[in-house]
């Protein structure tokens, strides 16, 4: 059986980890061994991949290198793939020679924003050097590998673009849409994810404090936790929106009852595709959003959501107020952009056509198939 090492900088909930299992789950033609540092679903990862098949990195940078190198040639996989940034820098750092094609890097989040001038330019320079030792760059939207690109220009290696991807149903009608009959005029909102910068928490705040100064009614959730999560409670205090925002902590999408929300609010800054929009559609909840890289990918303009026009709190506000109408005067236009989103989800998005590619391109790697 083809072996595949999965390497992910941290084994938790997130893109990087969901998107692993989801092939463990659906590609079982192939072994899959998950290498990663340690996070909150190390012992979900036990269950789902067995003992045997999960390898925990000590979780420093140059050891974890070194470690990865003697795991290859123990293991001695037909496929190394690395999952996100951090895996891709230092799963690249030593890994033998005999690996180079065959070497699958997904970045889930090409995310320089946030960095420091002189680490960006330092992270830059290290991809362009480790492109060599890099069979295949694959994408999981468009827009991300755009902003690669702009960046970064691998001159032989393939570039692959396989979107995210949900299990979906045939019958739209069987859709399980939330409760829009409700116009007592409270809106309750759902934010989940890491809290972090990048997830853009703090411009969801802001965002509604203006809504609520205006006099309008709406509750947030927040499922999440991160390093953000003291900074974001004091915001909020110091905002006097203690009784309006509650940190619940973190739960995956599954855990949470979302038939309880009126809509999923997604304010992020940056993202490579985020799955939490897929299942938010899924689920028949309308999105809220900004025009993140990666979102508009999936909802590339109002007829599938509410879309800020900019990042900032005062147009969030401003598109969370349009939902507002929309959800005590105009039921059908929510029902519409819900349809058409999960309309787009289904034609796109749904995983026979992903996981069909990743096979193929799996089957590439493992016959030593140059990509050109």
């Amino acid at each position: 059986m083809t072996k595949i090492i999965h390497l992910t900088s941290s084994i938790s909930i997130g893109g990087g980890f969901k998107f692993i299992n989801l092939v463990r789950e659906k590609l079982a033609d192939f072994q899959h061994i998950l290498v990663g540092r340690k996070g909150e679903l190390v012992d979900e990862a036990f269950k789902l991949f067995g003992k045997n098949n999960v390898y925990i990195l000590p979780g420093f940078f140059l050891i974890d290198a070194v470690v990865l190198r003697k795991i290859l040639i123990n293991l001695d996989p037909e496929i190394v793939h690395l999952h996100g940034r951090g895996a891709g820098l230092y799963g690249r750092l030593f890994i033998p020679r005999k690996y180079w094609n065959r070497t699958i890097y997904t970045i889930h989040g090409f995310n320089l924003e946030l960095l420091p001038k002189i680490v960006k330019k330092m992270y830059l320079t290290w991809e362009r050097l480790a492109s060599k030792k890099t069979a295949l760059y694959h994408f999981v939207s468009q827009s991300e590998k755009d902003t690669f690109l702009n960046y970064v220009k691998p001159k032989e290696q393939k570039l692959r673009t396989i979107y995210n991807c949900i299990d979906t149903i045939d019958n739209l009608e069987t859709l399980r849409f939330p409760n829009y009959d409700n116009k007592n005029g409270v809106i309750r909102l759902l934010f989940i994810g890491r809290l972090s910068k990048q997830k853009g928490v703090d411009i969801l705040i802001e965002a509604l404090k203006i809504v609520l100064d205006e006099g309008y009614h709406m509750i947030l959730d927040i499922y999440g936790s991160g390093k953000e999560e003291k900074h974001l409670k004091k915001i909020t205090k110091s905002l006097g929106l203690s009784d309006r925002i509650n940190f619940i902590g973190q739960k995956k999408f599954s855990e949470i009852k979302v038939g309880n929300y009126d809509a999923l609010v997604v304010p992020s800054r940056f993202e490579g595709m985020p799955f939490v929009v897929l299942e938010g559609i899924a689920s028949g909840l309308p999105i809220i959003a900004t025009p993140a890289r990666g979102i508009v990918d999936i909802l590339p303009n109002n007829s599938y959501g509410y879309i800020s026009p900019s990042f900032s709190p005062e147009d969030l506000a401003k598109t969370l107020l349009n939902f507002y109408y929309d959800k005590t005067q105009n039921l059908k236009s929510i029902r519409k952009k819900v349809l058409n989103s999960y309309s787009r989800l289904k034609k796109l998005f749904s995983c026979e056509k992903t996981l069909k590619m990743l096979y193929e391109t799996y089957l590439e790697i493992s016959r030593g198939e140059k990509f050109r």
